[in-house]
């Protein structure tokens, strides 16, 4: 099955639809699928991707470069603020299923999929067509696979431990005023800093107080563990509340863009989220002081955990792919097998279910799998499909 996902971001705009779209590189990867990723980015997106199979290319200015990859493809999946509508259109005509990814009703997609995974997007007034799929709401919000399996957090009768995140690029320059702020209301509480190598910040004048640690550019690992780790959250309005919401940390969060506004809006509408704030509030440093010290109760914090959790279970990525491969049907193809099917055979063999209606039982090593499949690939009156 061949299955594209076209995306965007930089340095100077976020990686966040990346690091959303690398999840559902992984939910297909996972059906044994390999996607191919297109990304209009510079080279920080990288450090996202791993071994994902992945091109950067300006696919805004030359979309036919993406209409001659995408053509036949079976699924293709868009997430960007910034193709047009004609670029939706002309995929469309090449491609079995489209898949538009949505945040706040930017475009009367040409598509047969329109995925929106806000809370509250059944609400946001789409108008449904006939004939397009439409997955709303936070069952569809894909987050990284490292976020589907997430420990009980254990909630502290007090704050200890802050963690502060407003992205690595934090766009608006909010990270060295909101930890100067909270250091002098709350000197002797430890914080967690979230930034890239490169940010513009006296690291060596918080570090030498002893109580402030700097985390450089934190992968999705790492941003699960701090968030267990941690009492509160001080986050950016974006993609980051809904890992927060499913590690069950209790936030605070400021809309940094307008295209955050109606995420802070139903979180706000949620419960989870307590107050809408703006990054030119000329109060927004005092009103995340008064939110962080209304935090400082325990039962409140256990049932924004249990909310957090209750709304958010990690498992969108799974979801979307599952749905959108059940969208494609595909002729029933027989071929020969060839060397590199060794490890499928080998797990399939292997298969509790497969080794107890076996006649014999006992599992198959890997030395023992290999000369057998070598020696049955290549005997001319043997077929193995």
């Amino acid at each position: 099955m061949k299955v594209i996902i076209i995306t965007e971001g930089y340095q100077s705009t976020g990686y966040g639809h990346i690091t959303r779209c690398l999840s559902l590189y992984q939910a297909f990867e996972e059906k044994n699928i390999m996607p191919l990723m297109i990304i209009n980015g510079d080279e920080g997106a990288r450090q996202f991707l791993g071994e994902a199979r992945f091109e950067l290319h300006n696919w805004l200015a030359d979309p036919e470069y993406i209409y001659n990859i995408a053509a036949g493809a079976h699924i293709v999946i868009i997430d960007s603020y910034k193709a047009g509508a004609e670029i939706y259109e002309g995929i469309h005509k090449k491609v079995k299923c489209l898949a538009a990814i949505d945040d706040f009703l930017r475009l009367d997609y040409d598509a047969d999929v329109i995925i929106n995974g806000t809370i509250g997007a059944p609400d946001f007034g789409y108008v449904r067509k006939e004939g397009v799929s439409y997955l709303l709401g936070g069952n569809f919000i894909p987050l990284r696979r490292e976020f589907r399996n997430v420990p009980e957090k254990i909630i502290s009768p007090s704050i200890e431990r802050i963690l502060i995140t407003f992205g690595g690029q934090d766009v608006r320059d909010l990270t060295g005023p909101v930890l100067e702020y909270l250091l002098g209301k709350a000197p002797y509480i430890k914080y967690s800093v979230v930034v890239k190598e490169n940010f513009k910040i006296n690291f060596k004048k918080y570090t030498s107080r002893g109580n402030v640690e700097f985390i450089f550019d934190a992968g999705a690992e790492k941003m699960k563990e701090l968030m267990l780790a941690c009492d509160a959250a001080v986050t950016a309005g974006g993609q980051t509340i809904y890992e927060l919401a499913r590690t069950g940390l209790p936030s605070i969060a400021v809309a940094v863009a307008d295209n955050q506004i109606k995420n802070m809006q139903q979180w706000v509408k949620s419960g989870f989220i307590e107050e809408e704030l703006y990054y030119n509030d000329p109060n927004l440093l005092d009103r995340i002081g008064s939110l962080i010290a209304g935090l400082n109760n325990q039962v409140k914090r256990e049932n924004l955990n249990r909310l957090g959790i209750n709304t958010i279970d990690g498992e969108g990525a799974v979801r979307i792919a599952s749905l959108l491969k059940g969208t494609v049907e595909l002729p029933l193809h027989f071929r020969s097998a060839r060397e590199e099917d060794a490890k499928l055979v080998f797990d399939l063999s292997n298969d509790p279910v497969v080794r107890m209606n076996s006649i014999n039982r006992n599992s198959i090593g890997w030395q023992e799998h290999i000369e057998w499949f070598g020696r049955k690939i290549k005997e001319s009156n043997y077929l193995f499909h």
